[in-house]
């Protein structure tokens, strides 16, 4: 039996429409969903960045210029991260390093800032311990001393640094 061709025309149309709508409301739904994890992205400010938890893995995104690469003298350093890690009460970074120097009783040391303008790490959204760091960038150098005697920690203008004092701060 043959099937009219006026039929099997509407028959057509009306699976292209379908398909058509199908594939309309398809897009449609996964263009809804990015943005939605675009808006949903940034969830949580802690005042120092950002947590972005739907990221996999989680990251923390520190506001520009909150984390510092501490340079101690040839050997030591460490990066502050304010209000995590072994800085999770403090937000100051001289605070933390004048408690640091007199524990550990020197007379006297070098000290070198690199201010971070990127500093994004991994985390674990329930404890919010950082975990690896996956990008940094530097922005700013600074160079400071620490003066035992006046309690204090010093900037040392960088102009005023030999080649060898340069050379021991790199």
């Amino acid at each position: 039996m043959m099937i009219p061709i006026s039929l099997q025309k509407n028959q057509n149309r009306h699976i292209i429409k379908s398909v058509r709508k199908f594939i309309d409301r398809f897009f449609k739904i996964k263009k809804n969903q990015n943005l939605n994890m675009t808006e949903q992205r940034k969830i949580e400010k802690f005042g120092v960045g950002n947590l972005y938890p739907d990221i996999h893995p989680p990251e923390f995104s520190f506001f520009k210029e909150k984390c510092i690469d501490v340079a101690l003298g040839y050997d030591d350093g460490f990066t502050f991260t304010p209000k995590f890690g072994n800085f999770k009460e403090t937000e100051d970074i001289f605070d933390y390093l004048k408690q640091y120097l007199e524990d550990k009783e020197l007379e006297k040391l070098d000290i070198r800032f690199d201010t971070l303008k990127t500093c994004i790490y991994q985390i674990n959204p329930e404890t919010l311990e950082l975990g690896e760091l996956l990008e940094c960038e530097g922005s700013d150098v600074e160079y400071f001393e620490w003066n035992k005697k006046t309690k204090s920690i010093d900037e040392v203008d960088s102009n005023s640094l030999s080649d060898e004092e340069e050379e021991y701060f790199h």
